[in-house]
């Protein structure tokens, strides 16, 4: 029988179709194929909140600025586009609300700032693009775009690696960088779920939660999944039964009302990073997001928990403020007269209940949202019913004075210096957490120390007052309750054989180690050293003692600040304790460990 070329033709096709059918079901289609679910990179950040120092004899309360317009300060304003968050409210403070006010600080500073409400960083990034186009084709003080964007630190490499992709097309010059930081997150920020989910963390295993991704609320909830083990689906529009998933929102509000609006929809399922052909249905159990996302949650449907927020997580949430570097330089001194008022601000409303009331009007005024009432009220944090009748806390932050920033920035004695910043150590790990999940999406981004100019700050601290930072206080050393352990985890600090000796191999891991415990830097530290069963009982007890010891001491050297001694206390076991049993050289590597535990007391 002949064949017409046409009839060939649609064979073919049916073919293909049936071949590529076969393949997506079982898995081999080039586009089945989607990232495989990995447990995100461990990341060790909680804590307690600081309590504020005691107000310096030398502040005094200033006056309160009015609600007019300045008509002092001249030129073009310096434009910053903010979320609605209340870690900014000694900058709101310093300015009066939006727009620069009479008897401000920032009038006193001689600085016009203009402050707008912009939920949604994907609509800052062209902004503030447009401005350093503006900048390279000749105009010295751009009339359109944005100057700078606050935001979170602790996401500042993912919208910097965006930002300064494009950016590199014009020069160097003109990349986005972060000058200073204004506030902390210190509990409003937080991955909201199902109380088994805190309870058993194995069961958020094919929940399914609303947020930002890549986000600095987003990666609270990638801490919660690296600390207990759980997948995280990096892909959103797939769903794996053995991962946590996600629906992308576009702001953080819209991740609370995809949650209380009860948000679902098909999806196909994926295992191994593989599709299987199957659809399922899945609906919002989750969220993570801040105030007044929270406030929502809680009001308006319930039935959530505070699994983790940044008041155990302390320092992973500075509101830093982000500029182009070109007009940054070309304009120093103005850059640093906004950071001096806005630290001023941050000293009155700290200390002064005066300021903190003005700094809830000016919120208000701002955002055009709720009350003055509201966002003082959630500033401090507090615990209500939810609309379920759970009682749940909301809220929470602080503002950043000068002395916040130096000790962030690692330049106030004893806080680790630039290289072992806290900064670098919120940046780099949460940094690191988004490229691993997202490789193809972020390949790279700016190192720390290309990412901030601590020119600004190091330049205030020699001509403005330095008053207190917010550092932890410890009570007296010693073994941490297990009622009260909230971290613990082993780490194979090698040493030199015998020896209490750290190896090169040894001290990069030591390194990752000292990273982590800063960042945790309100909770206690418990060393615990561990040895094989190689020699005398005696004899390995006296090493676990010494290698503790070693430990304590180097992270003591790196940052004394930060590890005062009341904060570190030690536990040699010797070889008492094997992780396995000491049957070889590989099992016997695992038990030369050092175990660290962190806890209150």
């Amino acid at each position: 029988m002949k064949f017409t070329k046409g009839f060939k033709v649609v064979v073919a096709i049916v073919l293909a179709a049936i071949a590529y059918y076969a393949l997506t079901y079982f898995g081999l289609a080039p586009s089945a194929r989607v990232k495989e679910a990995t447990v995100p990179k461990k990341f060790d950040l909680p804590s307690e909140a600081p309590a504020t120092a005691e107000r310096p004899a030398n502040l005094v309360p200033v006056s309160l600025p009015s609600a007019k317009p300045s008509s002092t300060v001249r030129g073009t304003a310096v434009r910053a586009n903010i979320w609605a968050w209340n870690a900014q409210m000694g900058l709101i403070f310093a300015n009066g609300g939006p727009v620069t006010t009479s008897g401000s600080l920032m009038e006193k500073h001689g600085v016009r700032l203009q402050i707008t409400r912009q939920d949604d960083t994907e609509k800052s990034k062209p902004e503030q693009i447009k401005f350093a186009q503006l900048i390279a084709k000749g105009d010295a003080d751009p009339s359109e775009g944005i100057h700078f964007v606050v935001i979170m630190g602790d996401g500042a490499a993912q919208y910097l690696a965006a930002i300064n992709k494009e950016l590199s097309r014009i020069g160097r010059d003109y990349r986005a960088e972060i000058v200073g930081a204004v506030g902390y997150s210190r509990g409003e920020d937080g991955f909201w779920g199902p109380q088994e989910w805190k309870d058993n963390p194995g069961s958020m295993k094919g929940g399914v939660v609303a947020g930002v991704l890549r986000d600095g609320d987003w990666n609270i909830a990638q801490y919660y999944a690296s600390q207990n083990g759980v997948r995280n689906n990096p892909d959103e529009h797939t769903w794996d039964a053995d991962a946590l998933n996600w629906v992308a929102a576009d702001d953080y509000l819209k991740a609370a009302d995809l949650y209380i609006t009860g948000y679902c929809e098909d999806r196909d399922v994926v295992s191994a990073g593989k599709k299987t052909g199957q659809k399922k249905n899945v609906c919002i159990q989750g969220a993570v997001t801040w105030t007044p996302g929270d406030v929502n949650i809680a009001k308006k449907k319930g039935g959530l928990t505070r699994i983790l927020s940044t008041r155990e997580n302390i320092y992973q949430m500075p509101a830093v403020m982000i500029g182009i570097h070109k007009w940054d330089t070309d304009h120093h001194k103005q850059v640093e007269e906004m950071l001096a008022a806005a630290f001023e601000g941050a000293d009155q409303v700290k200390y002064f209940d005066q300021a903190l009331q003005s700094a809830g009007r000016a919120s208000f005024a701002l955002y055009k949202e709720e009350s003055p009432e509201y966002w003082i009220r959630y500033y401090k944090g507090v615990e209500e019913r939810d609309k379920s009748g759970r009682t749940v806390p909301l809220g929470g932050s602080t503002v950043a004075n000068l002395s916040d920033n130096l000790v962030l920035f690692g330049l106030a004695p004893g806080s680790g210096g630039v290289n072992n910043s806290l900064f670098k150590a919120t940046y780099e790990g949460f940094g690191n957490i988004a490229q691993e999940q997202y490789p193809k999406l972020i390949t790279s981004f700016p190192s720390t120390s290309e990412a901030v100019d601590i020119s600004y700050v190091n330049a205030l601290s020699k001509r403005m007052t330095v008053t207190v930072a917010e550092v932890q206080e410890f009570g007296e050393a010693g073994p941490i309750a297990k009622e009260n352990i909230v971290a613990q985890r082993n780490w194979n600090i090698q040493f030199e054989t015998g020896k209490a000796t750290i190896t090169p191999a040894g001290e990069k891991t030591l390194k990752d180690l000292y990273n982590q415990l800063i960042v945790a830097g309100a909770l206690s530290v418990e060393v615990q050293g561990h040895t094989d069963d190689v020699g005398s009982v005696e004899s390995n007890q006296r090493l676990s003692e010494q290698r503790a010891f070693a430990v304590k001491q180097k992270l003591q050297e790196m940052a004394p600040a930060l590890f005062p001694e009341n904060r570190i206390s030690l536990q040699a076991f010797g070889q008492t304790r094997p992780l396995v049993p000491n049957t070889g050289e590989e099992n016997r590597s695992k038990n030369r460990r050092v175990a660290i535990v962190l806890g209150t007391k």
